[in-house]
């Protein structure tokens, strides 16, 4: 009631009312007071805004304003919060704009509160830094939130463009329907403010910044960290959609929140938890604690318990809807009294749903002290570390801080237990432990739940809250586990009376997220199984229960999770639980073993005859990791996703996939073992969902969004149509499958460790399905009998990460074995995994007998092509057809088969590309190259009717809506495209060239046609392209599969061949600048390395791509080919510019060599060129550096210097070049270069200075500042004729402009003296133009040129022979009237003596050195150019007038550059 509150003073004026200061009465709490006025509200909007309070009153969070109290009168609301100070929007203005390491810290905290929020269902509306207190610790708080829920619709959007939109999304401006995602672009908006110093969208007019944020696109500073920029435009996406959502945000790195951050801000809470529960004047009404804490410290959430501490489970990749709540989670569970099992006579029945018979009457539970009951303050997320040998028996996984501190109470042993092991072994003996057991059994029936019947989550809610049932369940389960510690004293404990105890602990844990009291009970049935293991095969019934115990709560929680649209991979102590298992009945250890067995743990021997448990943990590993590989491959973000890499990293550090094979392997050899098969078959179940995700729902992408070259073809065709330019969404996030990777290869390695499981595959691969309904089964429980697609899916995946395996199953005959499925209900999955088999070989084809031993070399023996691979690819060129039907796929891939094969024939020898897991490195190698003569293909492949099948293939238009054609097959994620296998075909096929049989019939069948016509497809103006969609031909080419269609095109357009003009077209050249698009090489960069993206990818994408563009630029021999200049308004028109500079930031050192170089044709070629360079970018200080760098080599640098030299040539008033020059800040690279050991760029480097300083002396300063002239006047001496050339053009230019370099130019006086008897007439010239220029704007220079001897040698120079010209001039210069010397050193020489007959003391000396003999002797020539130079001199030489206008001067642009 407002009676308990001094009301203060008034503090400021809120979204809906007046907010004062106040204090509560009897304390010394400030708060603050918010009124609401009831007048103008409806009804309807009076009674939302109390089901607002009164949800808001529930909420806890420390980076919220917490609500302490709410009432209202008759004409009012009054709402109590904490008071705070200190606005976000005080500090933007005093500060104007903030560090990106702060603006980290104001962002992680806003994310947290943003996603407390919306997973309560509660979207903020008004986020802007006035709404954003931060207090003098750092902490940052959200207030002034959720009362806009209770307004119509009307009213706030109205109240909103009252205010000012800057913070607004596009969907709230426009007045359209919105979701959460409006805080999110609010929040995005505001974190570029805090950086930038204002938002993206400013001005002053409201209508004018509506249509900013509507319409324009987000320009992001430069100066920001890529993790903020990628965090930045995940948030700030026009399309709601396509922002970042839950739980991506929380794990995007900008904001992700590391354990030991985590660790100190949960410390930080416990504390302020601490003083506040000790203090009335922290509480308000009802106990409301200000600065809220998480349920660490409370327990609850607005009442809910046990939900504020868990991380809220992961909810779908793609949700953009409000999240919903879990199913349980009431907001008034707190208030509500649920049925439990208690003594006071509660029953279970109403909490049950039967599916059977009823269940008799339960009884009373027994009743157990609290203290079994620990509290556990840490999160319900567990990270999973993997058993390692330094680990003590039972001690599961390893815990980090951050999901179990150190200093963490362990429950206390329970009384029941205590007493138990007291008189297991107390001296009453048997009859005492008989007796013992029997009460065991009592309390167990009392605790159990009837087979069949499953708890409500209202009923399990009940039961964890309830005060008896979870301490009287662990006190029984620990009993047992004593009891079973004792055997064999004692007897054992009742098994179904026990199983029933643990199928009520498994419903229990079903319903257990988030609740501390779970891990003691998860931890009890671990030490029952470890008991029970230990008091050998009479006991095995206990593990074998607690196994499915743990197993069938994951189960159902996943299955609970997964119709809410959430994900849940395990619970905390199962993993560990399931691999002591395995590990105990994995009787020897390999090679690779890292955690050998100690005998101890849940592990069971084979010996003891215990397959049926073994078989049990093998099934629940799979099923584990099935979920684990869904949640990875799904992309999804959050706890999930960090668990399910945790099990990976099970797999990958620990031997386990060694264990696994040894049971395999122990229960094959154990024939008379019970349930040995049934154990064998579960292990090979367990390998398989290691490598192996089925396509689900969840999992499932769309075709035309799926493969890079499919995301690129899908933006281009939005951008046509009008759907936008910013294509799909960007979400700022990358995917990785290096850790699938990685666990696949070590499987791999595994596997071909051992012969026989080898040969248990290819014996299983072999057979018959049952139960077969296409190839979309996925290992899961109760499918034992699918193990051929077990085995089929072990070898596919893991010859593609491991060529170990590749060899060891072309030794075990599996390529025969496969290919005698090609036509059966598996056939393409085996074609598939041949194919990966093959690929797998051939690239250790040159490290068989280096690396790979006897075995190696057997294995690539194998595959020497000869009668044998005839007669495979005979038998597979039978399915080289296109299909209908379930059998659509089965041509395709046989090609790609075939195409494995003929690989040993194309390229038969040599080193292969690099090995799997290293692509970059593969990729920088030329694929097309062999060391070895090709072998020709077998004549039935070359068959009219053969290769018109593949032109039919190659010609098939697949459907451009759903999943990718073999993910089904494949699994999820799909890496293989479906025209992968027929492309690569073609290629190889083409690749034996135009004069080779096989390239000779390919050609006549069609097929360079085909592939030219596939690739026209994708590009704009084709007749499959555009806004209608390209043909679903190129949606189905992974990465590999669109390199391979580039080096089709590349054999195709080869001279002997269809030549480079079928690369002339327009579509064509839409298609090659689509791969090397922003949006291509983004989606590339993306895809996994070991799949032919990543770096790599990228990297040999754009040599090919590059290399197509620039081959109709080449002219064939006999000058015929492209006409070159339609083929360069193709290439301006494409702006294939802005592609080659954008690529070259992705690139260094060799890797720059044809991008760069095609980049400088283009250039040199046409100035349209050099306008779109500069543009692009090209001049850009990063790009420079890059291109500049001392890592380049020489070809890259002189490519460079051509470029750069060409725009300082092209300045002009309506093309200025030399401003975007003077900003790339060269200068460093310049020096740098001048000292360069190749000779060719040394000269290049002179020939740019030169050219900088050939239209004005805008550059003249900074050669000066950046020390550029010592190192250039030394040039002049320096052993390369060019180069030497190339220093006096430079020299003479920089002295042609003004005086203002003079004094740094006199030291080079003396070398160009020199450099006139020079044996190059070019250079001669040169030097002595720049020897003219040196006088023509001052007489500074005079005494010095006169000590030097340069006028003698300037007349002797003139009276040398002149050498009759070579060739045109290297440039033209209208600078000077020297312009008419062109090359002639005498003319050059005649006109800078002309020059220094301008000054007096030069006129005197050359008087004394007999110029006018000179004259005389040279005034016979009949050269009219050389008459001029002569009379001029002689006028000058007569007029005796020193302050006659020197009148001219020659650039040595004039003869060379």
């Amino acid at each position: 009631m407002l009676d308990n509150y001094h009301v203060i003073e008034l503090i400021g004026e809120g979204s809906f009312g007046k907010v004062y200061k106040g204090r509560r009465k009897c304390t010394g709490q400030i708060t603050a007071m918010k009124f609401i006025l009831k007048q103008g509200k409806s009804e309807k909007d009076i009674k939302n805004l109390r089901q607002e309070i009164e949800i808001l009153r529930q909420l806890r969070h420390e980076n919220i304003i917490q609500m302490l109290d709410a009432f209202e009168t008759k004409t009012e609301f009054c709402v109590v919060t904490e008071y705070a100070q200190g606005e976000l929007f005080e500090i933007l203005e005093d500060d104007q704009n903030l560090p990106e390491d702060v603006v980290r810290g104001i962002a992680k905290q806003l994310v947290r509160a943003l996603h407390y929020l919306h997973s309560n269902r509660i979207i903020h509306r008004d986020m802007k830094p006035q709404n954003i207190l931060i207090g003098s610790n750092g902490v940052v708080k959200l207030c002034d939130f959720g009362f806009a829920r209770a307004m119509s619709c009307n009213t706030m959007v109205l109240t909103s463009i009252k205010g000012t939109p800057l913070y607004m999304a596009p969907e709230l401006v426009q007045e359209h329907p919105y979701n959460h995602t409006v805080d999110l672009w609010s929040l995005g908006v505001i974190l570029f403010e805090l950086h930038v110093g204002q938002p993206p969208f400013y001005t002053n007019s409201i209508y004018s910044l509506i249509q900013h944020i509507v319409k324009d696109p987000v320009r992001f500073p430069t100066n920001i960290s890529a993790d903020f920029k990628s965090f930045l435009k995940g948030l700030l996406n026009k399309k709601p959609q396509d922002r970042l959502g839950w739980p991506q945000l929380l794990e995007h790195p900008f904001v992700r929140e590391t354990d030991t951050e985590r660790l100190v801000r949960e410390k930080m809470l416990a504390d302020a938890m601490e003083v506040a529960e000790g203090s009335r004047a922290w509480k308000g009404e009802g106990g409301a604690v200000a600065g809220a804490v998480l349920a660490l410290a409370t327990g609850a959430v607005g009442g809910r318990e046990g939900n504020a501490s868990a991380v809220p489970a992961t909810p779908p990749a793609r949700q953009t809807e409000t999240p919903q709540p879990n199913r349980g989670r009431d907001p008034l569970a707190g208030t509500r009294r649920l049925p439990a099992l208690s003594s006071q006579g509660a029953s279970v029945q109403s909490g049950l749903q039967r599916s059977g018979a009823a269940s008799p009457a339960t009884p009373p539970p027994v009743t157990a002290s609290r203290a079994g009951v620990a509290a556990n303050p840490s999160s319900s997320r567990a990270l999973v570390t993997p058993i390692n040998a330094n680990q003590r028996p039972g001690s599961g996984f390893a815990r980090t801080p951050a999901s179990q501190p150190q200093s963490q109470p362990q429950p206390p042993q329970q009384p029941a237990a205590a007493a138990t092991a007291s008189v297991a072994s107390s001296p009453a003996g048997p009859q005492a432990a008989v007796q013992h057991v029997e009460q065991l059994a009592s309390s167990l029936e009392r605790l159990s739940v009837a087979e069949g019947t499953r708890l409500t989550p209202e009923a399990a809610a009940g039961l964890w809250s309830d005060p008896s049932t979870l301490p009287s369940l662990l006190a029984a389960l620990r009993d047992a586990a004593s009891t079973c510690a004792a055997a064999p004293a004692t007897p054992a404990p009742p098994l179904p009376a026990l199983q029933r105890a643990l199928r009520l602990a498994s419903q229990l844990l079903q319903f257990g997220e988030g609740r501390p009291q779970a891990q003691p009970l998860q931890r009890a049935v671990v030490e029952l199984a470890t008991a029970a293991a230990g008091a050998g095969s009479s006991h095995v019934g206990i593990v074998l229960a607690a196994v499915e115990c743990f197993r069938s709560a994951e189960a159902a929680m996943a299955a609970d999770k997964a119709s809410s649209g959430y994900t849940a991979i395990c619970l905390d102590e199962s993993w560990r639980l399931y691999c002591e298992v395995v590990q105990g009945a994995s009787a020897r250890g390999g090679p690779g073993n890292r955690a050998q067995s100690t005998g101890s743990g849940v592990g069971t021997s084979r010996r003891e005859g215990n397959w049926p448990v073994v078989a049990a943990a093998c099934h629940a590993l799979a099923d584990t990791l099935n979920r684990g590989l869904q949640a990875i491959s799904a992309n999804l973000r959050g706890p999930a996703l960090r668990q399910a890499e945790d099990l990976l990293r099970g797999v990958t550090d620990t031997s386990l996939a060694t264990q696994l094979c040894n049971c395999l392997e122990d229960a094959r050899a154990d024939s008379r073992g019970q349930g040995a098969e049934a154990a064998a078959q579960a292990a090979l179940r367990a390998l398989a969902a290691c490598v192996y995700c089925p396509s689900t729902p969840a999992t499932a992408s769309a075709v035309g969004s799926h493969f890079p070259l499919a995301v690129a073809l899908g933006a281009a065709n939005r951008m046509v149509s009008g759907g936008g330019t910013g294509g799909g969404s960007d979400r700022g996030m990358d995917s990785d499958g290096a850790l699938p990777f990685a666990v696949r290869r070590i499987i791999g390695e595994a596997i071909s460790a051992s012969s026989s499981v080898m040969t248990a595959l290819v014996e299983w691969a072999q057979q018959p399905p049952v139960g077969w309904g296409g190839n979309t089964g996925a290992p899961g429980a109760g499918t034992a009998n699918k193990v051929d697609l077990y085995a089929l899916q072990l070898i596919l995946q893991c010859s593609r990460a491991c060529p170990q395996l590749c060899q060891a199953a072309v030794l075990g005959n599996a390529p025969e074995a496969l290919l005698r499925l090609r036509e059966g209900a598996n056939g393409a999955l085996a074609l598939l995994a041949l194919t990966a088999v093959l690929e797998g070989l051939h690239a250790r084809r040159g490290a068989a007998g280096a690396a790979g031993g006897t075995a190696a070399a057997a294995a690539q023996s194998a595959m020497v092509p000869g009668p044998t691979t005839d007669d495979a690819i005979r038998r597979l060129a039978g399915l080289l057809h296109l299909s209908s039907g379930d059998s659509l796929t089965l041509g395709f891939v046989a090609a790609g088969a075939v195409a494995a094969y003929l690989r040993f024939y194309a390229q038969p020898a040599g080193p292969g590309p690099a090995a799997l897991g290293t692509p970059a490195a593969g990729a920088v190698a030329d694929v097309r190259v062999a060391n070895s003569r090709p072998l020709p293909p077998p004549p039935e492949l070359l068959s009219p009717s053969r290769l018109a099948s593949l032109v039919q293939l190659l010609k098939y238009h697949p459907t451009s809506s759903g999943s990718p054609a073999l993910e089904v097959m494949e699994g999820a994620p799909a890496r293989t495209g479906l025209f992968d296998g027929v492309v690569s075909l073609v290629s190889l096929l083409l690749g034996y060239g135009a004069s080779s049989d096989a390239g000779s019939a390919a050609l006549q069948a069609g097929l360079g046609g085909a592939v030219i016509g596939l690739m026209a497809a994708g590009g704009r103006g084709s007749a499959g392209g555009g806004a209608s969609g390209p043909p679903g031909g190129l949606l189905e080419l992974s990465p590999r599969g669109a390199t391979a269609l580039m080096e089709a095109a590349h054999h195709t357009a080869a001279p002997d061949a269809e030549g480079p003009q079928c690369l002339a077209a327009g579509p064509i050249l839409s298609f090659l600048t689509l791969l090397l698009g922003e949006r291509h090489q983004a989606a590339l960069s993306a895809w996994p390395a070991t799949a032919g993206g990543g770096r790599g990818g990228c990297y040999q994408c754009i040599l090919l791509a590059v290399e197509l563009i620039g081959r109709p630029l080449t002219p064939l021999p006999g000058g015929e080919g492209v006409e070159p200049s339609a083929y360069q308004d193709l290439l301006a028109a494409d702006n294939v510019m802005l592609h080659l500079v954008r690529v070259l930031d992705s690139l260094e050192g060799e890797e720059l060599l044809l991008p760069v170089n095609l980049a400088s044709r283009l250039v040199l070629s046409n100035t349209v060129f050099a306008q779109q360079f500069i543009a692009a970018g090209g001049l850009a200080q990063s790009t420079m550096a890059r291109s500049l760098a001392e890592s380049s080599p020489s070809p890259v640098l002189v490519d460079v210097l051509l470029i750069v030299s060409q725009l300082a040539r092209l300045n002009k008033e309506t093309f200025n070049t030399y401003e975007p020059l003077a900003k790339a800040n060269i200068y460093g690279q310049i020096r740098r270069l001048l000292s360069h050991p190749d000779a060719a760029v040394r000269s290049r480097v002179c020939n740019l200075v030169g050219n900088m300083c050939r239209h004005s002396a805008y550059f003249y300063g900074a050669l000066e500042r950046h020390g550029l002239l010592p190192p250039l006047i030394d040039r002049c001496a320096d052993p390369d004729k060019t180069t030497r050339k190339f220093a006096c053009f430079a020299i003479g230019n920089a002295g042609f402009h003004n005086h203002n370099l003079y004094g740094a130019l006199e030291p080079a006086i003396s070398p160009l003296v020199a450099l006139l008897r020079d044996e190059e007439d070019k250079t001669r010239a040169n030097a002595a133009g720049a020897l003219g220029n040196l006088v023509r704007n001052s007489s500074a220079l005079c005494g010095e040129l006169i000590r030097a001897g340069a006028l003698r040698a300037l007349l002797d120079t003139a009276l040398s022979p002149e050498r009759p010209p070579t060739g045109a001039a290297a440039g033209r210069s209208g600078a000077s009237g020297g312009a008419d010397a062109g090359g002639s050193p005498v003319k050059i020489a005649l006109f800078s003596l002309g020059n220094m007959c301008a000054h007096r003391e030069c006129r005197e000396s050359l008087i004394a050195l007999g110029v006018q003999d000179v004259i005389r002797r040279l005034s016979s020539n009949p050269d009219a150019t050389q008459q001029k130079y002569l009379q001029r001199i002689q006028q000058k030489l007569q007029a005796g007038m020193p302050g006659v206008s020197p009148g001219g001067g020659v650039s040595a642009s004039s003869v060379g550059r």
